[in-house]
């Protein structure tokens, strides 16, 4: 469900029954109806999809869900991904993510927004397909806004992994929640030497950003 888009008539026909419902509903309580306990937000990437879960109980009467959603999209599209909250769950497949290493917020979400920009290939020094700097900085920061407002309700998200924020500066909660301390300690025991990397990866803030060089000790 997208807010400040529609998708097209064959996308939005699995939507029509819930749609229906909404409609019936003033439009100054629709969305408020949702069971919110916790909310899934954005996060500006730039030219990528982010993406943010965090604590929000909302009651139905309280309109800043819908306040902030409506501000959000003032500045950019912002979409709704229900199938990516497991809030309702059956209680085998809540269990079962227990059992993995994402970020344990998204037992409780109910939803997963994304606000993300996008466009062609761009490659430096090639003519006609150099990147556009200065309307990615628009973008992004229009995205950023985008996100900001959202997350006056739900401060403190967490992310899907994923499509998460290339520039996240709390990633290592942001990605994984309380399950990051267990995690850089199977990395130590079984790649001390930091042999695999990646951006925002566990324990990628003990190297340099692009992986060659070690800053800290890796046990500390």
């Amino acid at each position: 469900m997208k807010a400040g888009k529609r998708a097209g008539a064959q996308g939005d026909q699995p939507f029509q029954p819930l749609y229906r419902i909404l409609l019936e509903v003033p439009r100054t309580d629709r969305l408020r109806l949702i069971p919110l306990r916790k909310l899934v937000s954005g996060r500006a990437f730039g030219n990528g999809p982010m993406l943010r879960m965090s604590d929000g109980r909302f009651q139905r009467g309280d309109g800043r869900l819908i306040d902030a959603l409506f501000e959000s999209t003032r500045q950019w599209t912002v979409s709704f991904h229900f199938n990516k909250g497991l809030a309702g769950a059956p209680a085998d497949a809540l269990s079962a993510t227990r059992d993995t290493p994402m970020n344990p917020a998204v037992l409780n979400a109910f939803a997963l927004a994304i606000i993300a920009g996008e466009g062609a290939p761009a490659f430096p020094g090639m003519s006609g397909h150099e990147p556009d700097e200065a309307k990615g900085r628009r973008y992004a920061a229009r995205i950023a806004q985008a996100a900001q407002t959202l997350r006056t309700v739900v401060p403190d998200a967490g992310t899907y992994l994923s499509e998460s924020n290339f520039f996240e500066a709390n990633w290592q909660r942001a990605n994984w929640g309380s399950n990051y301390a267990p995690l850089v300690a199977v990395k130590r025991k079984y790649d001390p030497d930091g042999l695999f990397f990646v951006h925002h990866g566990v324990n990628s803030d003990a190297w340099s950003a692009d992986g060659f060089l070690r800053v800290k000790d890796a046990n500390s």
